[in-house]
């Protein structure tokens, strides 16, 4: 309610103030933790792995984003596979994330395949890029 007619208008325009720089402090916010997430995405996609290619024995290091099929990645544990791959020597064991369940199982001769984000546990392979993307 409007005491004094003149002035009535300020108590309106201070509201109206108000959650305009309320609105504008979190639209900043956001924008600043935005840019620092994306800056944190880019970063950990900047990883690196040991690569067989080109000569018989030469190894060279290699972003993950430049895997092609026919690789022979090196994986040690602490590893996350940077595609889905097929072991061709040794046995590890590997923390698996897919179809919304976890579980830890050992790969190696039965089970030769390793998917996309496995968790290397335990142990070191070699193993051949089937598909990258």
């Amino acid at each position: 309610m409007i005491y004094n007619v003149k002035t009535g208008w300020i108590e309106g325009a201070s509201i109206y103030a108000s959650i305009f720089i309320l609105v504008l402090i979190t639209s900043l916010n956001d924008w600043a933790k935005d840019k620092k997430f994306i800056r944190l995405q880019s970063l950990m996609a900047d990883e690196h792995l040991p690569v067989y290619r080109g000569k018989a024995g030469y190894t060279q290091t290699l972003d993950i984003s430049k895997l092609v099929v026919g690789d022979i990645v090196i994986l040690k544990a602490g590893d996350r596979v940077p595609a889905d791959c097929v072991i061709i020597d040794s046995s590890i064991k590997v923390e698996t994330q897919h179809f919304a369940e976890e579980s830890e199982t050992e790969k190696g001769e039965s089970d030769p395949f390793l998917l996309r984000d496995d968790f290397i546990m335990k142990g070191a392979c070699t193993a051949l890029v089937a598909c990258v993307g």
